[in-house]
């Protein structure tokens, strides 16, 4: 078997239909899916017009350029900042995904493991197709579709029957223990099922990396293989920990038992199936994994936000000024936004023209990358509180001064960042050519009830520091930790979309995240201290350590404060760009 047909290494294209495939993939994430259709549409245009003079396939294609060549032409200079902020956010999403699950593993509630379990796939099987630039190929693939077509056999029905053996044999075993056929001692059983179970897992594991594999390389219409055989791994690796961490009496109680660990199959053939229909074409994609149509307002915003990066904001404010007044011309004649978008090109390629002509750009953009190292310090900082709260950083100066350490490091970490997203240039053109969204209220709202339910709710645990089992038992099991975890992995959500709509979006989204990781780091300190907690100290002494346990709200209201006073900058100088 070759290479090529692996998805290893592409071979050349032998068909119109390869040779159009194959330009797409390469430019998807680049440009928008409605400009490579263009695109593909005028080179299938160009090839037939060829094979109509030749009526041969292999002259038609030696008449256009190799894909990768077209490709790069079309890419020549072409900035991958955008490409390069989808990748960070969806990346980031995921793994939040992962550390959702890692805490709902490691939570001794059993409702909390299994919702989390359950819910993972769908979540980051959404995560994941999006960084694969899912919705994109969807669209791509339904008007030139690739020449091979997924499987049923290795997306459904390996993973099915491996699924469904493990199953089989788990059962039989536990009758056949059951009904005394095989004494105990006889035989290592557990040595020799859980060789079983780590087969059938190596051999999931290939299968979901060769169907990522494919999913990139050849066809979308992998894709719910990969989630549907990462929930049959699921499976297997919940009933590794059940065997191998779990004392049954009876060989009935396993039977009853492993129904219960084919719930992430469950997920992973609902997730599948679900996107099946989608990539199928059989139902349309949800909005949210649809990018929002550019209109004139957006691309003139997207322009400015590109442009701060390389010029000041006068000059930016001139630029756009210009371009607007090429749309107003286009619209006096009768050409819509849509027309006139397509034929000016994406903002990225203004800006990489107008960087051509100004040598100066490139050392402004350098000047302005000189608040990074003040940014990275107030992170690190940041990340010593995360690591003191987990035990890793043991260090007396972080244990007895985590919440002012995390206060300093929040405005450390807030002004570098400011101007790394060029704020203030942002605010005056925001004033004059707005994002088409703005900021709603609950991102606000989360972090502000996370921290009333921290205060409140940790103060009344050490008021009744002796009743902590007893408390804890109306969460269902949950503990200290759970609660913190979860509540720092909801905060963490907050944090990352407020930052991606900062970037992406409008910057009045910028208070939102400060105020997002001013509550994490208040949260994390509170569960810091409470892990740490004297409960004798704590009942007799109960007046002093609640003052001492609300120090812990000063990373929150540091927080709160730069949020109103970046809020206040950003409408000054709005304000001040209005008037001019």
């Amino acid at each position: 078997m070759k290479l090529a047909d692996l998805g290893l290494r592409k071979a050349p294209p032998a068909t119109r239909q390869a040779w159009l495939d194959q330009l797409g993939k390469a430019l998807t994430g680049y440009f928008l899916a409605g400009q490579i259709l263009d695109i593909l549409s005028d080179y299938a245009g160009r090839l037939q017009e060829a094979w109509e003079r030749t009526r041969s396939e292999e002259a038609a294609l030696k008449a256009v350029d190799a894909p990768e060549e077209a490709a790069a032409r079309l890419l020549e200079e072409e900035p991958a900042a955008g490409r390069l902020r989808r990748w960070a956010l969806w990346g980031a999403a995921l793994l939040l995904c992962c550390g959702g699950l890692r805490v709902c593993l490691a939570s001794a509630a059993p409702a909390v493991f299994w919702t989390g379990s359950c819910l993972f796939l769908p979540l980051a099987g959404s995560a994941l197709f999006l960084l694969l630039q899912g919705p994109d190929r969807v669209e791509i693939e339904g008007r030139f579709p690739p020449e091979g077509t997924a499987s049923p056999v290795p997306v459904y029905c390996v993973p099915f029957a491996l699924t469904a053996a493990y199953e089989a044999v788990e059962q039989l075993l536990a009758a056949a223990l059951g009904a005394g056929w095989i004494p105990p001692a006889a035989v290592p059983l557990g040595e020799l099922n859980t060789c079983f179970l780590l087969a059938l897992e190596l051999v999931l594991l290939l299968l979901a990396a060769w169907l990522l594999l494919r999913s990139v390389t050849a066809s979308i219409r992998y894709f719910p293989g990969v989630l549907h055989t990462v929930g049959a791994g699921g499976t297997l690796f919940y009933s590794y920990l059940f065997f191998t961490s779990t004392n049954v009496e009876t060989p009935w109680g396993i039977s009853l038992a492993l129904p219960l660990r084919l719930l992430p199959y469950c997920a992973g053939l609902a997730s599948a199936l679900v996107f099946q229909r989608w990539v199928d074409g059989c139902a349309p994609l949800p909005r949210c994994f649809l990018d929002a149509s550019l209109t004139r307002r957006g691309w003139l915003h997207r322009l400015g936000q590109r442009l701060l990066a390389w010029f000041p904001a006068g000059q930016a404010l001139e630029v756009l000024e210009d371009y607007r007044e090429q749309f107003d011309l286009g619209a006096e004649r009768g050409r819509s936004d849509a027309e006139l978008i397509f034929h000016i090109g994406r903002p990225e390629t203004v800006v990489r023209d107008l960087i051509r002509e100004a040598p100066g750009a490139r050392l402004y953009r350098r000047r302005s990358l000189r608040w990074a190292l003040p940014l990275a310090a107030g992170v690190w900082l940041l990340l010593q509180v995360f690591r003191t709260y987990t035990g890793s950083n043991t260090g007396h100066l972080y244990r007895w001064y985590t919440p002012q350490i995390a206060a300093l490091a929040l405005p450390l970490a807030a002004v570098p960042l400011f101007a790394l997203v060029h704020g203030r240039g942002r605010s005056l053109l925001e004033a004059r050519f707005p994002a088409e969204r703005g900021p709603t209220l609950w991102p606000v709202l989360l972090p502000l009830t996370a921290t009333a339910l921290t205060a409140g709710g940790g103060a009344y645990l050490i008021r009744r520091a002796d009743d902590f089992p007893a408390l804890l038992k109306l969460f269902t099991g949950l503990s200290v930790a759970d609660l913190v975890a979860l509540s720092v992995l909801l905060l963490a959500v907050v944090l990352v979309w407020t930052l991606s709509r900062c970037f992406s979006g409008s910057i009045r989204y910028f208070p939102a995240a400060l105020h997002a990781a001013g509550s994490m780091a208040c949260v994390l300190c509170a569960g810091t201290f409470l892990h740490g907690i004297d409960v004798e100290y704590a009942t007799v002494c109960w007046h002093a350590a609640i003052r001492g346990y609300l120090l812990n709200l000063l990373p929150y209201l540091a927080g709160l404060l730069l949020a109103l006073a970046f809020r206040w900058v950003i409408r000054r100088s709005g304000s001040e760009g209005g008037e001019g």
